[in-house]
């Protein structure tokens, strides 16, 4: 049996907060510093009372709830693999980055020295003001750190942002080829279900060739990628002897931030990452019928085209796993 220590972590919560304002500085603290790390392999179950904030939790992991604060980590796709919009931006400028991440670094030290004069009703009363800044601080340095880490200290940011501009139009190349590559095995799918007579079809036979172009267009960009990374890891030694590179390499996190994809980037995700509630009712559409609240996920994650003639069958062999009979295929949840 693995230790944790050896298992792969797939997703790594820190200091997660969800608060839901009620008034000027008065909260509802949903969630409140959640911590979590779920291995591969693992079953996770979150038990509670009623009301304390178990379906919040898992609306703000898959950011139905825009977290208020924390990191959400995923490492079920690597960056090269995932290329979210949020690397490619911040690493083109890296030296405003870093001036806005030194900018508000003074300012929280600032504050926090003026905050230790207040008396105990300013404090009160400056609490929230004081954990804004400090998050905003944080932020800003952890939106570089995650990404390049010790390359921070580096006096010629330019030269950074100049080879991960290399290194991230290679991953947009990757990322979508293997889009590309998913919508053809779909193709490919149909085409082998409806000629499955006959699988040496010439339709069947020229998708799959080009299925294998791509196999070998995404080969190559991943050898120049690897190439890429090795310099970049050149760029790190002369640093390493600065008394910073260690504490900011420390911070390097090759996980997808769910906080800072975009809605269409998190929505491809929810292929992997979804909630299972209590209570099923809640998820059925009392207006569409057993087949089509089946079918609609598989359609929506491009599983299956529309009106593909095998997404039947699939419904009918999903419905069969769950012990439902064929006939349930056309009515409702009620």
């Amino acid at each position: 049996m693995q230790s944790k220590n050896e298992k792969k972590v797939l997703l790594r919560i820190r200091d997660l907060k969800q608060w839901f304002q009620l008034g000027r500085n008065v909260y509802n603290k949903a969630n409140d510093g959640i911590s979590i790390d779920i291995y591969e392999g693992e079953t996770f179950g979150l038990v509670g009372e009623s009301g304390c904030g178990k379906s919040t939790l898992g609306r703000t992991i898959l950011q139905v709830y825009q977290q208020t604060d924390g990191r959400t980590m995923y490492y079920g796709e690597s960056l090269d693999e995932f290329c979210p919009e949020y690397m490619r931006k911040t690493l083109s400028n890296l030296e405003a980055r870093k001036a806005e991440m030194l900018k508000q670094e003074a300012r929280k030290e600032a504050y926090e020295k003026e905050y230790e004069q207040f008396s105990d009703r300013q404090k009160l009363e400056k609490t929230e003001e004081l954990r804004k800044v400090r998050k905003e601080a944080n932020d800003a340095m952890l939106d570089i750190a995650n990404l390049i880490g010790g390359l921070i200290v580096s006096d010629d940011l330019k030269s950074v942002s100049a080879q991960y501009g290399k290194i991230t139009t290679l991953s947009k190349q990757l990322r979508d080829l293997s889009l590309k590559k998913e919508d053809m095995e779909v193709t490919l799918a149909d085409l082998e279900y409806t000629f499955k007579e006959d699988l040496e079809n010439k339709k069947i036979t020229d998708a799959k060739a080009e299925i294998a172009k791509v196999d070998a267009q995404i080969a190559d960009i991943e050898q120049k990628l690897s190439v890429e990374h090795e310099a970049l890891e050149k760029m790190r030694e002369p640093l390493r002897s600065n008394p910073k590179f260690d504490e900011y390499e420390a911070l390097r996190d090759d996980g997808i931030d769910l906080a800072r994809l975009t809605n269409e980037e998190m929505r491809y995700l929810r292929k992997d990452l979804q909630l299972i509630f209590q209570d099923p009712y809640s998820s059925l559409n009392p207006r569409m019928s057993v087949g089509q609240i089946i079918g609609e996920g598989m359609m929506a994650h491009n599983f299956f085209k529309k009106n593909s003639p095998r997404m039947q069958d699939a419904i009918l062999e999903v419905m069969d796993k769950c012990g439902l009979a064929p006939y349930f295929i056309h009515r409702y949840p009620h």
